[in-house]
């Protein structure tokens, strides 16, 4: 045997409070709604909680931290370069506000790729465009005139068009993308922001 359909009536919502009213349970009256509330606000911030932290005990920190040695290697690179270019792809999406900031302090314009386009804004005045065969001329002429490639989250896919003989240093997060179709002077595993 099956319980009757419970009739539920949205009524308007009252401070950070849903309203609702469901037919009473207990008074012996049918057809009779009885208002309940629900935070609605409180039950969703509880899900975003569990929703960005792992379970304990089963994931170890995603954190990375690339070897010193590295990092020595890649600020050695951009302190030497006299004309760095900063190129951003689509996995450096996350981090393009320290990226715009690394640019600014070296002073090197930033291209993106056409996965990454509009990651900077056009109006920003280290912006140089889109790098590759949907690119810009902007974009391919600061490449060609760059000593030193520094790029985030690139895939480095053809249709890019990103110069492969010249002095690279890479970051990405996945140590598979780093190098992938051709070597790169400094590879660097971290995160992107």
């Amino acid at each position: 045997m099956h319980d009757a359909p419970v009739e539920v009536e949205v009524l308007p919502p009252q401070g950070e409070q849903l309203a609702l009213a469901q037919p009473g349970r207990g008074s012996g009256r049918v057809g009779r709604l009885e208002p309940i509330a629900l935070d609605v606000r409180e039950q969703a911030r509880e899900l975003r909680e569990i929703e960005r932290s792992p379970p304990v005990g089963r994931t170890g920190s995603r954190q990375i931290e690339p070897p010193a040695r590295l990092l020595d290697d890649a600020v050695a690179a951009i302190a030497a370069a006299a004309r760095p270019i900063v190129i951003v792809g689509n996995g450096a999406r996350d981090g393009i506000e320290d990226i715009t900031a690394f640019a600014e302090s070296i002073g090197a314009p930033i291209v993106t790729t056409f996965k990454a386009k509009g990651l900077i804004s056009d109006h920003h005045e280290l912006a140089g465009g889109v790098l590759g065969r949907s690119g810009t001329p902007v974009a391919s002429w600061l490449m060609n005139e760059s000593d030193l490639i520094v790029a985030f989250g690139v895939s480095f896919s053809n249709h890019t068009g990103i110069a492969d003989y010249k002095p690279i240093v890479q970051v990405d997060f996945d140590p598979m993308a780093l190098g992938r179709f051709h070597a790169v002077s400094v590879p660097v595993q971290a995160h992107t922001g």
